[in-house]
């Protein structure tokens, strides 16, 4: 599909001719965030993979040309990068977050439960007043 926006005169004929499902509005903000994230994927792949994709830009096109024996250029990518796999972002690898990749699962969600006690006190050492002081 890629391929095919790539070759398009202009990326609203493309989506005309690609998503014919939903209004033009909808098939443009697709195609740019898909083509925006597999852009993204090759830059990654040609910084983990630098010897094959020296000065090759970063477009399916090019990248196919390199790779010319696979019928998939992802496909192919996926296989020589297989061990980077797990933290490489969709749609190459099997990372679906799009934020950033230092937060873990837990990394911004607090626990369930009630708050410790600890946290009640600094609560009060920050505004400067004891809870058992009424003023």
């Amino acid at each position: 599909m890629l391929l095919s926006v790539e070759q398009a005169p202009s990326l609203p004929a493309a989506a005309e001719h690609l998503r014919t499902d939903i209004e033009l509005p909808g098939a443009l903000r697709y195609l740019r965030r898909l083509c925006q994230s597999i852009h993204r994927v090759l830059g990654i792949a040609r910084g983990l993979l630098p010897t094959p994709f020296v000065g090759v830009a970063l477009t399916l096109h090019a990248f196919a040309e390199v790779l010319a024996g696979y019928p998939s250029v992802l496909m192919a990518l996926r296989e020589q990068l297989s061990d980077y796999l797990p933290g490489l972002p969709a749609p190459l690898g099997f990372n679906p977050s799009r934020g950033n990749a230092v937060f873990t699962q837990w990394g911004i969600q607090h626990r369930m439960g009630r708050d410790p006690p600890f946290a009640i006190l600094e609560a009060h050492a920050r505004t400067g007043r004891r809870p058992d002081i009424q003023e």
